[in-house]
Parts: structure tokens; C-alpha cells; sequence
């Protein structure tokens, strides 16, 4: 992925989740923007990751010590997971009102992450490796 191409994702992201947000908080019930925001941003995520676990779990497990920062992939997948769940359960009204604080702490925390990259974007240039 070029530099271009996560510059015009990552704005892609953030323009989206402001919108959604700007939709919950003028329109009456348009908490559902933010709901739908959540359920593919989250899938998004599960889709990318969870493939990539097993591989995660093995290192960890042949590592001689490990330190709570070498679990992002799983406390990632892990947090994306519970979103997607009470993202789910709140857009087809099976959710209790603790459904909906998680669903807003999880586009609260998509959202910080997604203003994270975008700041990494266009602030940082990968020039090595080729991943950038």
C-alpha cells in the first residue's frame, strides 16, 4: 500500500465516523449511523485479524516473557469483537442500555484510533520495506 492509498483510507475512516457522528447528534434516532459505522468497522478489523491469531499466540507462546503490550492483536480483535456484539444486539433492539454505553465506547475508541492514523498518515512517510 503506498502512502496515497493509506492517506485516502485513513481520511476515508475518520470522514465517515465524523458523519455518523454529526448524524447521532442532529437527527432524532440516528444513533444507527453510529451503530452501522460500528458493525463495519469492526468486521473490518475480525476480518483482518483474526486469521493472523493463531500465528500472534504461537510467538507469544514460544517468548520467554511477555509484556501486556505484546498482546495488541488479540486485546485489538478482542475489544472489536465486543463492539461488533453490542453493535449487533443494539441495531436489531435486542440490546439492554448497557449495550449502547459499549457501542459509544467502542466508536469513542475506533474513532481515537482511526484520528491516530490519520495523524500518522499525513505526518509520517514510510520509506522502507516496501509496506508503505
Amino acid at each position: 500500500m503506498s502512502n496515497d492509498m493509506f492517506q485516502i483510507a485513513t481520511a476515508g475512516i475518520v470522514l465517515m465516523q465524523l458523519a455518523a457522528l454529526v448524524w447521532a447528534v442532529t437527527v432524532r434516532r440516528g444513533t444507527r449511523a453510529v451503530l452501522r459505522v460500528n458493525l463495519l468497522l469492526a468486521a473490518g478489523v475480525l476480518i483482518y485479524w483474526v486469521p493472523a491469531l493463531p500465528g500472534e499466540f504461537a510467538q507469544l507462546a514460544a517468548a520467554e516473557r511477555t509484556e501486556f503490550l505484546d498482546y495488541q492483536a488479540p486485546l485489538l480483535c478482542l475489544v472489536e469483537l465486543v463492539t461488533l456484539l453490542a453493535s449487533g444486539l443494539r441495531m436489531f433492539g435486542r440490546g439492554m442500555p448497557a449495550t449502547t454505553v459499549v457501542s459509544w465506547l467502542g466508536f469513542a475508541f475506533n474513532f481515537c484510533f482511526s484520528l491516530m492514523f490519520l495523524i500518522i498518515a499525513f505526518f509520517f512517510q514510510f520509506r522502507c520495506c516496501g509496506y508503505l
